[in-house]
């Protein structure tokens, strides 16, 4: 597996007027960009492709990845130089639109690169582990060969009830995805974003759009759902570690609070700063 398909997020109003000029995977949470800590993680799991999908106006994020700058001299010079080889063992392309693409469309847009298993993420939070994300993904799908849909405890708002069979520690066979009903309680596990899919699952979601389904109906999850009723597998691991949500204003605050007090190299002084105005 060598693939990441990074699909950029559509912002709630919450986060407008920032969201609407600057893509949110490019705001800074801790001390680096959102995308950064998902371009480490897939270097982490040995991915070397990535593809990010969007709507044009978000561009600035492959050109953030991608960009050259002439020759810098000193501390400016040195700062661009580690930046660079941080990306190095990476390859990235962007794949625009006009309009945001619902989670099916993107797949079936990107057809014709994806004839091997590969990564997927939908960014809508981070999770804090030894093992990354896509790694503990990963020992599920070398055993199963088959999806496997990232797990957590949350109560994100998700339309769709997650039915699963627990086969063993963290790991779970799907059994069913159905849309959740109105004032029908969720499940304690939600999608996380990130997923490993392969290949089988493209025509399910081809089928329904011969069916009549159009853009933002085309979603995954119903691919999926076919899938699982034509009797074929898919898995869910539920992922180990702290899981930061950013789905909203609140969250995002609350993500940056916990990565500078616990991650950055100003953690002493932040801390130090909030018992010098006695907030802590």
């Amino acid at each position: 597996m060598q693939k990441l398909v990074i699909v950029l997020n559509q912002r709630s109003r919450s986060f407008f007027p920032l969201a609407s000029v600057t893509p949110f995977e490019l705001w800074l949470l801790g001390e680096q960009p959102f995308i950064q800590y998902l371009l480490d993680e897939a270097k982490e799991a040995g991915l070397t492709e990535v593809i990010i999908v969007g709507e044009n106006k978000n561009k600035a994020v492959f050109s953030y990845l991608t960009a050259k700058g002439g020759v810098e001299k000193g501390n400016l010079g040195q700062a661009l130089s580690a930046w660079r080889s941080r990306h190095k063992e990476l390859s990235f392309q962007f794949v625009g639109s006009d309009r945001y693409l619902s989670s099916g469309e993107v797949i079936l847009k990107l057809k014709s690169k994806l004839k091997a298993p590969w990564a997927m993420v939908w960014p809508r939070g981070l999770l804090l582990d030894s093992i990354p994300s896509f790694a503990q993904l990963e020992k599920v799908f070398q055993t199963s060969q088959k999806p496997v849909l990232g797990l957590i405890e949350d109560d994100f708002n998700s339309r769709w009830r997650i039915e699963t069979e627990k086969i063993a520690q963290r790991i779970f066979k799907i059994s069913r995805l159905s849309p959740l009903k109105k004032k029908e309680k969720r499940d304690i596990l939600n999608f996380s974003g990130y997923y490993i899919l392969t290949p089988e699952v493209i025509p399910f979601l081809e089928a329904l759009k011969k069916k009549g389904v159009k853009n933002e109906g085309l979603e995954l999850e119903k691919g999926l759902s076919l899938m699982r009723e034509s009797g074929q597998p898919v898995y869910g691991y539920q992922l180990k570690g702290e899981w930061l949500p950013v789905d909203s204003k609140e969250d995002w605050l609350k993500a940056n609070l916990n990565l500078l007090l616990s991650r950055s190299s100003i953690g002493t002084l932040a801390r130090d700063y909030l018992k010098e105005k006695h907030l802590c």
